[in-house]
């Protein structure tokens, strides 16, 4: 879940993004995440219930561990090497 709020007239936006499953703060004041998450985000389509709706989910890295634990197929993970 995500709040947007306008500050003033120079369109400043503060920022807080949530865990839409356990609902702890992930970030807030545009700052920088202390921690990491997951954002998915999905346009339904034709085929759906849901035809024509934006959804938009954030995890916290502890509430999508919990999330893949209740997958029949894990999914696929890779090591990326990192530059600094």
């Amino acid at each position: 879940m995500s709040n947007f709020r306008i500050k003033n007239s120079k369109k400043t936006y503060n920022v807080e993004i949530y865990c839409n499953k356990c609902g702890d703060l992930i970030a807030k004041d545009s700052s920088f995440p202390k921690a990491d998450y997951l954002t998915i985000e999905k346009n339904w389509g034709y085929f759906s219930n849901k035809d024509n709706e934006n959804h938009t989910v954030h995890l916290c890295e502890h509430c999508y561990d919990e999330f893949v634990r209740s997958f029949a197929v894990a999914p696929i993970i890779k090591k990326r090497n990192v530059c600094i």
